[in-house]
């Protein structure tokens, strides 16, 4: 089962998907036959123990050893022990728990900073991704509350660099300056965004200090005659 719009849970469906493929493509270059060899496929699949769970699949669902073309046959004496099932869900879960949570990066924001949220929706051409940075008023474990009141999830959100913080706060300024200009009755010493929240940077363009060589026309030449 593929769950839509939820890609983490496609991986072991796609792997599956995958191996089969690889196989009858194998088999189609070699000029097998495909419903054979697709038989020989799955019985493999199913005898072969998961590196997850160190048991086959067939173990799983039968409680016993495949039956194979050898003389000694599984007689049942031994039995199943009946805790493999509890053992085997259990690091089967933290398993899939570590897979997705360690390559999983989460954002250090600490109150006063200010994040971007990534759009859930797929943008069209020219849009940005990010919304407009936004102020970080209380952090909780995986969520975080920001200056219009919603709670988000730390995965949908990216920290907002100085640049962007700097353009926001010039939109702001031009903002109320074209207030001002619009309405004369208002006081025109209005003040613009928080100067402790806006970022001063240099955006004067520095030139490289390397030194470069002039092309080869530029050069002078000596005329030998």
């Amino acid at each position: 089962m593929v769950v839509p719009k939820d890609l983490r849970s496609n991986g072991l469906v796609e792997r599956f998907n995958r191996v089969i493929k690889e196989n009858m493509q194998l088999a189609k270059a070699g000029g097998l036959n495909c419903k054979d060899e697709l038989r020989n496929v799955l019985w493999a699949v199913r005898t072969t123990p998961n590196a997850d769970t160190d048991v086959s699949p067939f173990i799983l669902l039968k409680g016993r050893a495949p039956g194979t073309k050898l003389k000694r046959k599984w007689v049942g004496e031994n039995g199943v022990d009946e805790g493999l099932i509890e053992k085997v869900n259990e690091k089967r879960i933290s398993a899939q728990n570590k897979y997705k949570d360690d390559p999983r990066k989460t954002i250090c924001v600490k109150v006063g900073d200010y994040v971007k949220i990534k759009s859930a929706r797929i943008v069209q051409k020219g849009e940005s991704k990010f919304s407009c940075p936004k102020k970080v008023i209380k952090i909780c474990k995986n969520a975080v509350k920001l200056e219009d009141g919603n709670w988000w999830n730390k995965e949908r959100l990216s920290l907002a660099r100085d640049v962007e913080l700097l353009n926001k706060s010039l939109k702001e300024s031009t903002k109320v300056n074209q207030e001002a200009r619009n309405d004369p009755q208002k006081d025109k010493n209005l003040e613009g965004p928080d100067k402790k929240e806006c970022v001063t940077m240099d955006m004067r363009r520095r030139s490289s200090t390397r030194n470069r060589m002039l092309p080869r026309k530029f050069c002078d030449f000596v005329l030998l005659v």
